[in-house]
């Protein structure tokens, strides 16, 4: 994106409405934006979505998923494990129920769009034409032990406290998927206003617009917060 905005500064003229400029520079995938006397901030959508569950680092449990087109969830580790069919899921499970902590049904609806969710129980997860299930969230003990730390294995045991916490991060995954499989993913920069030299930005935003907002707010300097308040949308 810089690359490409360094070209865009040669040809668009810095005097004309910002609001045009933007729509200019970013075509249409800006979404957002505001300005002061120093700077300009403009949201938009990314033009590549990172995949969250690329980052294992980032996520707890495994998302073991099955779709005649698409390649969902921990593909690669499926890969890695030998996993293509739900045949081949029980085969694993056999073998390494020692090693699975929980395991949690996974429904999903697919008509145009894909989502996912662990109740079955409403609209549209309860569809009788484009809903059903779709595989399996596994939580295993060794990725426990890389999410919280060695201090957290005496919880092997899965108390309360530890059911709560394991489930609410799984709940927190399914969103953050949800909003990658809606292309629901953003990025902000920030450019010198009278210049419009890049000064910041990041990607990596899962969410509705309004929320990641927020969430951009409280991620940024302190000087360019009073950017994210407000902002005109297209």
């Amino acid at each position: 994106m810089q690359e490409k905005m360094k070209k865009e500064k040669e040809i668009v003229n810095v005097e004309m409405p910002i609001e045009q400029w933007v729509r200019w520079a970013y075509r249409d995938t800006a979404v957002a934006y505001k300005y002061n006397d120093k700077y300009i901030a403009v949201i938009y959508h990314a033009d590549e979505i990172f995949d969250p569950r690329e980052d294992e680092d980032q996520n707890l449990w495994k998302l073991v998923l099955f779709h005649r087109t698409y390649e969902l969830g921990d593909y690669k580790w499926m890969k890695e494990q030998g996993i293509k069919t739900p045949d081949d899921f029980e085969e694993y499970y056999e073998k390494h129920r020692d090693e699975i902590i929980m395991i949690a049904t996974i429904y999903a609806y697919d008509h145009g769009m894909i989502q996912i969710s662990l109740d079955n129980s409403t609209y549209p997860f309860n569809d009788r034409w484009d809903a059903g299930i779709i595989g399996y969230a596994i939580l295993l003990k060794e990725d426990i032990k890389k999410f919280y730390g060695d201090k957290e294995l005496i919880l092997y045991d899965l108390t309360d406290e530890l059911k709560n916490k394991v489930w609410e991060e799984l709940q927190h995954e399914i969103k953050v998927y949800n909003h990658y499989l809606a292309g629901e993913h953003y990025c902000y920069t920030i450019y010198d206003k009278n210049t419009l030299d890049y000064i910041d930005g990041c990607c990596g935003f899962y969410g509705h617009i309004h929320d990641m907002i927020k969430e951009m707010k409280e991620f940024v300097d302190k000087e360019y917060m009073e950017l994210f308040d407000d902002m005109e949308t297209f």
